[in-house]
Order: C-alpha cells, then sequence, then structure tokens
C-alpha cells in the first residue's frame, strides 16, 4: 500500500519476467486500459476502492494473459464504479477468456455469456444466462424420500417431473 500504481505495476512485470525492453509499455497500455493514468503516481492506500480495484485488474492483464481470473471483482464499490467495473470487464471479455468469481447474480447475468454454477464443490448448472433463467423461474424444490440406492435415486431425480 505503501507503492504507487506505476510501482506495484513494475515489480508485478517484473514478477511475471516481462522483458525489461517490453515493460514500460505494456504498463503504459494496460494503466489506459483500466483508466488509472491520473492516479499513477499517488500511493495505493490513497486511492479508493475502485481505483484500488482497477489497479488489481491492470497486473492480472499486464503480461496480456489468454485468460484472466476475477473473483468478486465488484465487492465495496459504489453504484457508479460497479457500472464502470462491468464495463471493464465487457470489453476485456472481447480479447480474452474471463473467468468471474462472483455470488451477485445480476452482475453475472449483465457480464457473462455462459454460467457455471458450483454448489458444494460440483458443476450443477452450464449454460447461457437467458436459458438458466427460463430454467429455474418459476421452479419449485420438491424433496424426495426414497429407498433406492443412491444410483438409482440419481437417475429418477434428473428426470423431468410433470404435475
Amino acid at each position: 500500500m505503501d507503492r504507487t500504481p506505476r510501482e506495484y505495476l513494475t515489480f508485478v512485470g517484473r514478477a511475471k519476467k516481462i522483458p525489461a525492453s517490453d515493460l514500460p509499455a505494456q504498463i503504459e497500455h494496460v494503466m489506459q486500459v483500466t483508466q488509472i493514468e491520473d492516479v499513477q503516481h499517488r500511493l495505493m492506500k490513497q486511492l479508493s476502492k475502485g481505483y484500488r480495484q482497477r489497479v488489481g485488474i491492470a497486473q492480472a492483464i499486464l503480461g496480456d494473459p489468454e485468460v484472466i481470473i476475477l473473483d468478486e471483482p465488484t465487492v465495496g464499490l459504489d453504484p457508479k464504479q460497479m457500472i464502470e467495473i462491468r464495463e471493464l470487464i465487457r470489453e476485456l471479455g472481447k480479447t480474452h477468456t474471463v473467468i468471474l468469481s462472483s455470488h451477485i447474480l445480476s452482475q453475472v447475468q449483465e457480464i457473462c455469456q455462459t454460467i457455471l454454477i458450483i454448489a458444494n464443490g460440483k458443476l450443477v448448472a452450464c449454460d447461457t444466462p437467458q436459458h438458466l433463467e427460463k430454467l429455474f423461474t418459476g421452479q419449485e424444490t420438491i424433496e424426495l424420500v426414497t429407498e433406492a440406492t443412491q444410483d438409482g435415486a440419481r437417475f429418477y431425480c434428473c428426470l423431468p417431473v410433470f404435475i
């Protein structure tokens, strides 16, 4: 927190083994993409939560990785900052594979093209936001008690139920 965004990005670039000759241009690029040029010389501890998130995204895209993983990128941001970060993520998604982890369903629906839902460490759904919404809208949960084996119960629970 006692470094500026530029100093931090230089440190991260060296850790990622970006060639010294390429590093300044790459830092300029990620600062432009994340719109942090205006705060590049301020200490990180003096930045708002939104700018700190932007610096975090800048370090994630430094070196132009194919895949960018973002964990709860809008938590703690004000509504204006949320909109800006969502737009940034959408733009990144045009040239990178972005994996977004979030518990905010509205955010996921707005940003993502494909949603994977994981419950208890298992993949339980994978589809477009629109199709998943259609599937789950109006559904009710039914608890079924059976004397079948676990495999047998799994087979029957996967069949559609019409009432």
